[in-house]
């Protein structure tokens, strides 16, 4: 639980980052286009975004490989036994 709990945090500050990435490139492309900053501020502004969108997916795949190791940890895919499907609530396999 504590995992999920930190794994969340992790999310979150990732999808901030993201966020404040994409706003950045959004800002140094308009300046670009205005004149205000070289190509290689452009460049550099996407390489920003396209790794922090990078680590905010990393964040979600860990969060959602967390979420899966709780659920089997608690019991979870007790509905492929077939000791239990042919026991539980009438059905025949």
């Amino acid at each position: 639980m504590t995992a999920l709990q930190y794994d969340a945090a992790t999310l979150a500050a990732a999808q901030t980052a993201r966020d404040a990435a994409a706003q950045s490139l959004q800002v140094t492309q308009a300046q670009y286009k205005l004149g205000g900053q070289p190509f290689t501020a452009v460049l550099n502004a996407e390489v920003t975004y396209q790794t922090a969108d990078i680590a905010a997916v990393k964040a979600k795949a860990t969060r959602l490989a967390d979420t899966a190791a709780l659920y089997q940890a608690l019991g979870g895919g007790w509905w492929h036994r077939q000791d239990v499907t042919s026991q539980c609530c009438g059905v025949i396999p």
